[in-house]
């Protein structure tokens, strides 16, 4: 059934018929009309073409009949011209970062609206378009590099300096020291301390005893201790005419002493030698004894006095023995 021969449409419509199962018909307004096209509707009406401003300010715009979609402009009495209506962009008022919209009549000028990315007044005769410095918001961090990234951008990248880590950003992690001891540069027997940024390394000082870069892939921390002791040999000693008095009880590094005894505790000190040697050393004598095991002997005039009983063949394991001092010098005093 074709829904057009019942003429649905106005008289300045097309009417096209819509396939079944549809009833009903489409109209659509010729060229220069606007409107739904239905009789029962608003139908079709001229387009007045004057509606869009198209004429200078000094001309009368009269609109041309459908189909025809513009107007005519004539200049008004003492004028001449076109009586067209002046496109202010045509003169290229606005930047080249700008984009130019021309004002309607009876606007003489054009508006200039700088590109996303860009501030300023947009205008060739103004001051333009510049690059917006997102820096100047500050969004990094105190110890980053901010660096504008270019328009159309409108953020800016910021960089930890030298020795920080970090994401730079002020609202984000910021920028913090990289902390070098934590590859672990340094011997086991050093000390590490991570050098403040921009150095990107460690210092590695070796423990007390200890000589070296302190470094692990260097020289690292070597004992001193054997080094400095010159064994002076098996020497003897008597109860009622010592070679050199009794340290024990005079320092807490010279442990396992028990009550008023002289050697009870000794024995069982560990590492006997290396102790008295620095209990000595810090007091500034030269030479020491180690006696019974452990005891710790010494004095400023040790080294006069040590050999006045003569050379022994009793000593055990560098410890002496009872009554008898293994006797060493300090090489390093």
């Amino acid at each position: 059934m074709d829904v057009c021969l019942s003429i649905p449409c106005d008289t300045k419509a097309t009417c096209k018929d819509n396939p079944a199962p549809a009833l009903d018909a489409t109209c659509t307004c010729n060229t220069g009309y606007e409107g739904d096209g239905l009789r029962t509707g608003s139908g079709c009406s001229d387009i007045d073409a004057c509606q869009l401003n198209p004429c200078h300010t000094k001309a009368t715009c009269k609109d041309k009949p459908a189909p025809s979609l513009d107007a005519t402009c004539t200049c008004n009495t003492g004028y001449t011209g076109d009586g067209l209506n002046i496109n202010a962009c045509l003169v290229n008022p606005c930047h080249a970062k700008a984009t130019c919209t021309d004002n309607p009549a009876p606007a003489l000028d054009a508006t200039c609206t700088c590109n996303t990315g860009y501030t300023g007044d947009g205008l060739v005769s103004g001051s333009g378009c510049s690059d917006m410095d997102a820096c100047l918001d500050n969004p990094c961090h105190a110890k980053a590099t901010c660096t504008d990234n270019p328009a159309p951008a409108l953020d800016a990248t910021c960089t930890c300096k030298t020795g920080f880590k970090g994401d730079g950003s002020f609202s984000g992690t910021g920028c913090s020291d990289i902390n070098a001891c934590l590859v672990n540069p340094c011997h086991a027997k050093a000390t590490c301390t991570d050098n403040p940024a921009p150095a990107l390394d460690a210092t590695c000082t070796c423990e007390t005893d200890f000589a070296g870069d302190g470094l692990a892939s260097g020289t690292g921390c070597i004992d001193q201790y054997p080094m400095m002791l010159k064994k002076l040999g098996c020497w003897a000693d008597k109860w009622l005419d010592r070679t050199m008095p009794s340290l024990e009880g005079t320092d807490k590094r010279l442990d396992g002493r028990h009550g008023n005894g002289f050697y009870m505790g000794y024995m069982a000190r560990t590492d006997p030698v290396k102790k008295c040697y620095k209990v000595a050393k810090d007091r500034g004598y030269k030479v020491f004894a180690v006696q019974d095991s452990g005891e710790c002997r010494s004095s400023a005039t040790a080294g006069d006095t040590y050999k006045k009983h003569g050379p022994s063949t009793e000593c055990i394991g560098g410890e002496g023995t009872a009554w008898v001092n293994d006797v060493y010098e300090i090489m390093d005093a």
